[in-house]
């Protein structure tokens, strides 16, 4: 498997619903819920997936949605969001999409802030009740329904950018915790900067890019 899945083109882009809450999990797994001061320093790291997306026309705005919370029966609130960018991507602000709200949304990685595909969903800061997370699981599944993140951001100069990391700070029944998510999502306004050079492999094109912008760590 290569360190970015290329699944979306001109036109189109890779939508998460409720049914990747199983494999957001899986990737997330061995980042443990602890207390913040136990938790590793939020630097570049390899990735343990991510997304390659074109941005068309003058849109520049984008959105990394399918962060999970889970924590059935707390009451949570996100208290700070830091991301690592390229110098030319920024932060502009991100959104709650509840547990009870999944079956409505399409939790997607594209273009706009929030996508549109992103119908339904609350301030980021707004404090969610435990009611709110203490729903059932939906049929069919067995995992308890997660409180999800949709971030968003702007290349703001250039036609090449990325995103690789995401750290949360957050409340949980008043115990502040951290996570961190090493997601990665390269974005471009040209198709060809989306895809590999002659000679190149996937692996190859999507550490490159990283790599030219600082957010991989030395040897990777």
């Amino acid at each position: 498997m290569t360190l970015v899945d290329r699944q979306s083109r001109r036109g189109r882009w890779l939508a998460l619903g409720i049914g990747a809450i199983v494999l957001a999990g899986a990737l997330a797994g061995g980042l443990a819920l602890t207390g913040i001061e136990e938790t590793p320093d939020f630097g570049p790291a390899r990735p343990e997936a991510g997304y390659t997306m074109e941005l068309e026309g003058r849109e520049r705005a984008f959105t990394l949605s399918a962060l999970y919370l889970e924590h059935p029966g707390a009451e949570l609130q996100v208290l700070e969001v830091e991301a690592l960018t390229s110098p030319n991507v920024d932060y502009i602000g991100g959104v709650n999409v509840w547990p009870r709200d999944h079956a409505f949304n399409a939790l997607s990685v594209g273009p706009g802030y929030p996508a549109p595909e992103i119908k339904q969903h609350h301030p980021l800061t707004e404090v969610i009740p435990s009611t709110e997370t203490d729903l059932e699981p939906l049929p069919g599944t067995s995992d308890p329904q997660p409180l999800s993140l949709a971030l968003g951001f702007r290349l703001t100069s250039g036609e090449l950018g990325a995103v690789n990391g995401v750290r949360v700070v957050y409340k949980a029944d008043g115990k502040k915790r951290e996570r961190i998510f090493r997601y990665a999502l390269i974005v471009c306004t040209k198709t060809a900067l989306c895809e590999p050079a002659g000679g190149e492999n996937e692996s190859d094109y999507n550490k490159r890019v990283l790599r030219q912008f600082g957010l991989l760590p030395d040897g990777n």
